[in-house]
Parts: C-alpha cells; sequence; structure tokens
C-alpha cells in the first residue's frame, strides 16, 4: 500500500499540468453539481411556495377519471373537458375530519367563462367557485385592496387588479366595486348568463400573467354558470287517499258540460287536503341549495407533515 501511494506521488510529480488540469475538471463538476442542487431545491421551495401553499395544498382529491387533472381543469382541452364531481361529498369530509394526518381542507369548483360587455369583445376568465371561510384559511393567497372578501353565503366576484387593468386598457371600460359584472359560463349544461357584483379587488402575494386570469366567486354561482346538480333519490310515501284522487275513470265528465260542478267538488277536495296536510306529516323534497351544495370538484388537502403524503393517501 506504501509503495502505491509513492508511486501515485511520483506520477502527480511528474506530470503536474496535466494534475493540474485534472483538478481543475474535477473542481467544476463539484461546484457545478452543489449549485445545480441548490437551484433545484430554491425551485422546489418556490414550486411550494406559489402553487402548494397558496392554491392546491398537499393533496387533491377529485372525481375518479381516466384523464389529467389539476385545480385549473382537465389538461389538454381546460376549456371544453368536464371536470369529474366529487362523489360521496359527505363521507369524503367526514373521512377528511377523523385523519390523523390532515390539518386543513376546502372544497373547490374550477370553471372558465367570458366578461360580457355592451359593444365589446368579451373577456376571458377562469373563475374558483370557493367556500370563503376555510379557503382563506387555508390559502393566503391575496390581498384584496378594495371592497372586501366573499363572506359565507354571498354571491360576488372577486378580480385581480391586473385583470382589470388588462379590461381597461383593452376597452376603456373602468370596474369600481360594486358594479355588475356580466358572466357567460360554458359547461355540460351548454351557455349559461349570470349577473355578478364586483365585491372586492385583489393583488396576488405571487404574482404572474397567468394568475392574472383567475377570479373568485361564490361555489353557487358557479354552480349555475356550470349548469353543475347533484341528483338525490328519496321515497315518499302515498296513503290510499292520496292514490284514489288519481284514479280517475270519466275523463269526459271531468272536461265537459259539468265542468263548474267538478270544480265545486275540487275546492272541497282541496279543503280537505289541505287539512289532510295539516294534520298529517308529509316528508319534503330536499331544497335546491341543499342538492347543489354538494356539488364540488375538489377537495383540497394541507397536511400536518407533507413527508406523510403517501401514508395520508
Amino acid at each position: 500500500m506504501l509503495i502505491l501511494l509513492r508511486i501515485a506521488l511520483r506520477n502527480l510529480r511528474e506530470h503536474r499540468a496535466k494534475t493540474l488540469i485534472i483538478g481543475i475538471l474535477i473542481s467544476l463538476g463539484i461546484t457545478i453539481l452543489i449549485s445545480g442542487n441548490s437551484l433545484i431545491a430554491t425551485a422546489a421551495q418556490g414550486i411550494r411556495r406559489t402553487f402548494i401553499d397558496n392554491y392546491t395544498g398537499d393533496l387533491i382529491i377529485t372525481g375518479k377519471t381516466d384523464k389529467e387533472v389539476s385545480v385549473f381543469g382537465v389538461h389538454g382541452n381546460m376549456m371544453s373537458e368536464e371536470v369529474p364531481t366529487l362523489p360521496a361529498y359527505d363521507r369524503l369530509v367526514d373521512k377528511l375530519r377523523s385523519s390523523p394526518d390532515v390539518a386543513q381542507f376546502t372544497p373547490q369548483i374550477t370553471g372558465y367563462a367570458l366578461i360580457n360587455f355592451e359593444n365589446q369583445e368579451p373577456n376571458f376568465t377562469m373563475l374558483f367557485g370557493i367556500e370563503p371561510q376555510s379557503y382563506r384559511r387555508m390559502f393566503n393567497s391575496i390581498t384584496v385592496v378594495q371592497g372586501s372578501y366573499l363572506q359565507a353565503e354571498e354571491e360576488g366576484i372577486l378580480m385581480s387588479r391586473g385583470k382589470i387593468a388588462q379590461i381597461e386598457e383593452s376597452t376603456g371600460i373602468r370596474f369600481a366595486v360594486g358594479d355588475p359584472v356580466l358572466l357567460t359560463g360554458f359547461g355540460a349544461a351548454g351557455f349559461k348568463v349570470r349577473e355578478l357584483p364586483l365585491v372586492g379587488i385583489f393583488d396576488f402575494t405571487q404574482r404572474s400573467e397567468l394568475l392574472d386570469q383567475l377570479a373568485f366567486v361564490d361555489a353557487q354561482s358557479l354552480r349555475s354558470l356550470l349548469g353543475m346538480t347533484v341528483g338525490t333519490r328519496e321515497e315518499i310515501p302515498i296513503g290510499t287517499e292520496e292514490v284514489q284522487l288519481l284514479e280517475i275513470d270519466d275523463l269526459e265528465n271531468l272536461f265537459g258540460q259539468n265542468m263548474v260542478e267538478n270544480a265545486s267538488e275540487s275546492r272541497e277536495s282541496s279543503s280537505w287536503l289541505y287539512e289532510m296536510s295539516e294534520s298529517r306529516e308529509v316528508p319534503s323534497a330536499p331544497s335546491e341549495t341543499d342538492q347543489s351544495s354538494r356539488a364540488w370538484h375538489f377537495l383540497l388537502v394541507k397536511l400536518k407533515d407533507p413527508g406523510r403524503l403517501g401514508a395520508a393517501v
């Protein structure tokens, strides 16, 4: 071993120029490797700060699909492809609430629309339908500079200052908080039009040209624009009396010369039905709000420990 070391040192002394060149190349390679790793780590932190911490969370839950989906829609053709709706939303929420890995979560809907103006070309915008309270607790991606943030159950739209500046430059139309914004949405149900008040103007904490196209709206308004519904099925028991009312044999007599007499009998029947409904509890169908409030595209989840992502999934 000692002999090999002496031979190596002698070779280095005899070939000093080659040794210097090789030493410089090795040092340069190590420097590039360390710098590259540092840049990659910095870029990863930037991505986390820009997207994970502000828009996506550590985990995105959505409906089953063969296509690649992000919070911005279905990749490939985001405006025409329908984002799958979450199945069994209530069960998913219960599961997240009981998970020891979950720190926070919030639901979201993603859509696209055109902002319409009189005698002007419409302007494209991307829409996030949110539940304001949980979204604001989870993401600190915007700062409201005029007006206010969306409140629970409030209908309205939040637009970026960059988007408003773009619209004002191209159309000459000036926006102010409280102005109506006319939106045309396109989804599976075709084109839908809805007018929403501009409740606030904001700046992004991490601004980009793409994000300037993004606006926030209340979830119910975006469901309406996209034609989103959640079907419900309930069995309502029908008694013998109700069945007998449907068993009409003589339709000609009902709409013939004795119509006045039948109308009188109908009033008596209506009175009887009213009294029956007062004295008997009849299950009512869920309201439209109750049904549609379960229609969401995503559940965005922040974990207590992002390193446990695989276990949480």
